[in-house]
């Protein structure tokens, strides 16, 4: 349970003293300089393998004269010199105790004893983990060392500043220790399980600790009693007892720590291959992991770090993020690194290429029956300048729903083929790579980048089942499945990602999803068809395209995000109106209007309640995203 200074034989010498080391009859010495001796706690209650944590503190831990039996376990090791143990071992037994108030004759009970009737060093002490990351490889050290050390001490409630008034020092050493280390003046002491222990947090950096190797490390630790300070016992004639020169009172403990071999890696995430930054512009660089490193230091390179190499700073503190003004330096080529700035062989670098450019390109994407064979993925400036530029060529039954990422370095698009397997791919932008990230085993339509640039959320389920909302990042990985049996289709983020809107192809009304809770509210409630929502920038307003008062066809409805109905307007010139999306300052809405064969986008201007096509062709024109495209 614990180690106590008391009665050792280099120390406690003298021959006359009721306090000195006395040998056993038939014990021997094995260690005749050693200075700690183990013990077990006893208390009414306490069963033989219990920690003493566990006794009724009320009771503080008296055993009474009553002929009850206590008993503790003990684990002895004997030395083994040929076949049999040794088996020898001294014993002391121990009990405070202090004169009663008399006014409590005869039955003395609890009560009657001072607290100076007890031990006066701290009687319990439990050491735990509370996340230590502290670690050493071959090639790198670092981390810190979090202990919560849980000190019990009785006479704690009657001091006004508890067990941290009973002590002076918690000395830890051994192991990664080089020398003894008084953690008492870091540590932060908070309350502890019971009314007589406080628990003492301390972190203790690496650059504190010796470390050349990991493993488990055995560690002796000290806690000092403040008051009294000494071995000098508290009885009258105790000054004529020889005691430890200039020994501090004390409890002993010993524990166990763990150095680890490994280390949180860091990883990039944003830049992390496809975005388009504009010079001058502030952007935010972050990172995860590499807890175990302070700080931390950020380049970036043109030519993936061989010869073109910039600092953007030296070193900074490892939060996760950092605020950088983006230098007029550009490139399609460029990564960030996140490197220790302590060891530079601990870093990561962006998955792919980001670019740096003077600016981006205002742009819609759209699916079109022409001019190329079969259903394609085209992209146009929203005045309708110049020719579309055709991205996909695939020869799939369906290619449509193509969305615009907020960083313009990517395109999400939907595929169906004639075996009904769909498909949610992406295309970045800049390197042209055009790619399925379907969950494996699953179909998946529609879906829409989150407006801080992180994740997609898309619909995926089984064909033929209903599809549920599933987020995942830009290459496929880190899913999170949202909802089960939303019978969910055409998600999109509102402004600032904390809800997605969403149809639920079932009972065609609008629903909205809450990021933070997991709840689902129903938005429309018409029974009728409902379908495409799309948020306004500003995230006051929902446009979807509806069947509200209609017989056949679509009109589009915008509406407050609190309540579908009565709409703040509608675009209703004609009977089929379709797939809104709102410009990216929000002062207008792209839509494509004319049927299922010959369809046109065209711009309806919010505040003239004017509209104009930007396509006119013999083809069909459909389900436009209007947005920003790095330059191709």
């Amino acid at each position: 349970d614990g180690y106590t200074r008391w009665w050792n034989s280099t120390e406690f010498t003298d021959p006359a003293g009721i306090f000195a080391y006395k040998p056993g009859a038939m014990g021997n010495l094995p260690y005749p300089s050693a200075t700690l001796n183990p013990y077990k706690y006893f208390a009414d209650n306490l069963s033989n393998t219990a920690p003493v944590g566990s006794i009724d503190f009320s009771k503080r831990g008296t055993f009474a004269a009553t002929g009850d039996v206590n008993m503790r376990e003990y684990v002895i090791q004997f030395p083994v010199p040929g076949s049999d143990p040794v088996i020898k071992f001294n014993y002391a037994i121990d009990a405070s105790w202090d004169v009663p108030d008399p006014m409590y004759e005869p039955t003395y009970p609890i009560e009657s004893f001072s607290p100076g009737a007890q031990m006066q060093e701290p009687f319990n002490i439990v050491v735990t983990d509370a996340g230590s990351d502290a670690f050493h490889t071959s090639t790198a050290f670092g981390g810190t060392l979090r202990l919560d050390i849980e000190i019990f001490d009785w006479q704690s409630p009657v001091n006004p500043d508890g067990v941290a008034g009973e002590i002076s020092g918690i000395i830890l050493e051994g192991g990664p220790f080089g020398s003894p280390l008084d953690i008492l003046p870091m540590a932060t002491p908070m309350p502890g399980s019971s009314a007589v222990s406080s628990v003492f947090n301390v972190e203790i950096d690496a650059g504190l600790l010796q470390m050349n190797q990991s493993g488990d490390f055995m560690i002796l630790g000290t806690v000092q009693s403040a008051n009294p300070s000494d071995y000098q016992p508290q009885l009258p004639g105790g000054d004529s007892y020889i005691y430890p020169h200039n020994a501090m009172l004390s409890a002993y403990f010993m524990t166990e720590i763990k150095i680890l071999d490994s280390y949180t890696p860091f990883t990039v995430i944003k830049p992390n291959g496809g975005e388009a930054w504009q010079v001058n512009s502030d952007q935010q660089i972050t990172w995860t992991g590499g807890d175990a490193f302070p700080t931390v230091k950020i380049e970036y390179s043109k030519d993936d770090f061989v010869a073109d190499i910039h600092e953007i700073i030296d070193s900074t503190v490892n939060n996760g993020f950092f605020d950088w003004k983006v230098p007029d330096d550009q490139s399609d080529t460029v990564k960030i690194r996140i490197s220790s700035d302590m060891f530079p062989g601990v870093f990561d670098v962006s998955d792919e290429y980001f670019a740096i450019v003077a600016g981006l390109d205002e742009m819609v994407v759209y699916a079109a029956d022409g001019p190329a064979a079969g259903r394609q993925i085209y992209s146009i400036d929203p005045e309708g300048i110049g020719p579309p530029y055709q991205w996909t060529s695939g020869s799939e039954a369906f290619i449509e729903g193509p969305k615009l990422s907020p960083c313009g370095g990517y395109i999400l698009y939907t595929t169906a083929g004639f075996d009904f397997k769909a498909n949610i791919r992406i295309i970045n932008i800049a390197t042209g790579e055009d790619k399925i990230i379907t969950p494996a085993g699953y179909d998946a339509v529609y879906g829409d980048f989150s407006h801080d640039g992180t994740k997609i959320v898309t619909a995926v389920g089984k064909f033929g089942s209903p599809l549920d909302l599933w987020e995942l990042d830009y290459d496929g990985g880190n899913i999170e499945v949202l909802t089960s049996g939303a019978n969910a289709w055409a998600p999109a983020y509102n402004f600032d990602d904390t809800q997605i809107y969403y149809q639920n192809f079932g009972d065609s009304q609008l629903y909205i999803y809450d990021c933070a809770t997991g709840s689902i509210t129903q938005y429309t409630n018409n029974g009728t068809w409902n379908d495409n929502p799309c948020g306004s920038p500003d995230g006051t307003q929902i446009a979807w395209a509806t069947m509200h008062n209609m017989s056949t066809g679509r009109h589009i409805y915008v509406s407050p995000v609190e309540q579908w109905y009565p709409p703040d307007y509608v675009i209703g010139f004609e009977t089929y109106i379709r797939s809104p999306c709102f410009s990216p300052d929000g002062t207008k809405i792209i839509f494509d209007h004319g049927g299922f064969s010959g369809s046109e986008l065209a711009i309806y201007d919010i505040e003239s309640e004017t509209w104009w096509n930007i396509t006119s062709n013999s083809w069909g024109d459909y389900m436009a995203d209007w947005g920003y495209m790095i330059p191709h």
